[in-house]
Formats: structure tokens, C-alpha cells, sequence
């Protein structure tokens, strides 16, 4: 009876593919991010999303691709000093997985190529914080904490990019670029916090495999 059910399902779901004309696959990518706002300096860091993603055709040139993607964003900046021979160094990191919700709209306005723009809706699963610093090789900071009470857990960003289909109807490779609406930093104004401001931007390079 359950194989039945199974069944049942999968012929289904493949009737609705085959009338809608979508396609599933699975996306990854690397992402080289960064802090905007408020915050001085915060560096640039080296991530990666992978996830699933559909497209659904809904016009000849235009198509809906959506996706669920786990995003790692990780920033990071280090710096040396000398001051009167005494040499100091230290690097500070920010790490935070989200859950992402990419939504962009595609134009193949030229055969083989695409451009997209869209939203992103992120959920902050978890952000840690780390920082070191050592005097002359002497470690006199070592901070590795979690932050995630002071990270807002909605992110929303707006996303537009171009692409290729290296393979049509099977292999894609794109760029996007997204940048966040809000800020991830949590300002607790009952606790007298600063009004401070902190986005998410990043580039990101990535490839979708159309497997259905």
C-alpha cells in the first residue's frame, strides 16, 4: 500500500513538472562577502551556499527560479603594527550560517545567457565571534563566543546578476550580486545600545545542475 502511495505521488508530481514545465536541480556556490554600516573595517571573508533550487518557464524569454540554499558568511580582517619595536598583530572574525530564500525573476534575452534580479529572504541559524591578539608572538586576546543573541534572525536582500547555460537545460553557471536590507546587528535600546547599522554584501559564483 505505501509503495502505491509512493507511486501515486511520483506520477503526480511529474504530470505537474511535465504541464508547468519545471525544472529542479541543485545550485552551490562561493561567496566573498563583507560588513556595510557602521562597523570600521570589518575586512572580507570567503564563504559558500548550496541548496536546491526549481525554475519554473513563464514566459519563452522569462522563467522564476527559486531555491533553499544553507549560506555560510564569514568576515574577517587581520592586521600587524609595529610601534617603537614592538610588533602587535590581531584578526577578528565573524561566522554566521543562514537559511536562505532566493527568489529572481530570469530574462534569456540572448540564447545561452541570462540575467536575473530577485529577492533573497534569509534566517539566521547561527553567528559566532572570534579575535586573537598576541604582543611579540605572546597571545594576550583569545575570544571565541557566540553572538547569536545579538544577530537579528530575519535578513532580507535584494539580489541581480547574469549567467550561462554551459549545458542547456542541464548545467548553469551565474554571478550574482546581493546586497541586505536590513541590519543583522540587534540593538537592545532598553540596555542603552548605540543605534548601530550592519548589512550583508556579497558576490557570489555559483553553478546549478538541472537534474529533473
Amino acid at each position: 500500500m505505501f509503495k502505491k502511495i509512493i507511486l501515486a505521488a511520483l506520477v503526480v508530481t511529474s504530470a505537474v513538472f511535465a504541464q508547468f514545465n519545471v525544472n529542479v536541480g541543485g545550485r552551490a556556490a562561493a561567496n566573498f562577502g563583507t560588513f556595510v554600516g557602521d562597523l570600521k573595517d570589518p575586512g572580507w571573508g570567503l564563504g559558500f551556499n548550496a541548496g536546491v533550487a526549481a525554475k519554473l518557464d513563464v514566459l519563452p524569454i522569462m522563467s522564476v527560479v527559486a531555491g533553499v540554499e544553507a549560506d555560510l558568511r564569514r568576515v574577517s580582517n587581520e592586521k600587524t603594527e609595529e610601534y617603537e619595536g614592538v610588533k602587535a598583530s590581531g584578526e577578528a572574525a565573524y561566522t554566521m550560517w543562514y537559511l536562505d530564500i532566493p527568489v529572481v525573476a530570469r530574462f534569456n534575452v540572448v540564447p545561452m545567457f541570462h540575467f536575473d534580479a530577485g529577492f533573497v529572504l534569509g534566517f539566521n541559524l547561527a553567528a559566532n565571534y572570534r579575535a586573537e591578539a598576541s604582543v611579540e608572538g605572546i597571545k594576550i586576546v583569545d575570544i571565541d563566543e557566540s553572538i547569536s543573541e545579538n544577530v537579528n534572525t530575519f535578513d532580507a536582500a535584494l539580489t541581480a546578476g547574469f549567467g550561462a547555460s554551459v549545458i542547456p537545460g542541464m548545467l548553469d553557471i551565474d554571478f550574482r550580486f546581493v546586497y541586505s536590507l536590513t541590519s543583522f546587528a540587534k540593538n537592545d535600546k532598553a540596555e542603552g545600545d548605540d543605534d548601530e547599522s550592519a548589512r550583508h554584501m556579497r558576490m557570489q559564483l555559483g553553478a546549478t545542475f538541472w537534474f529533473m
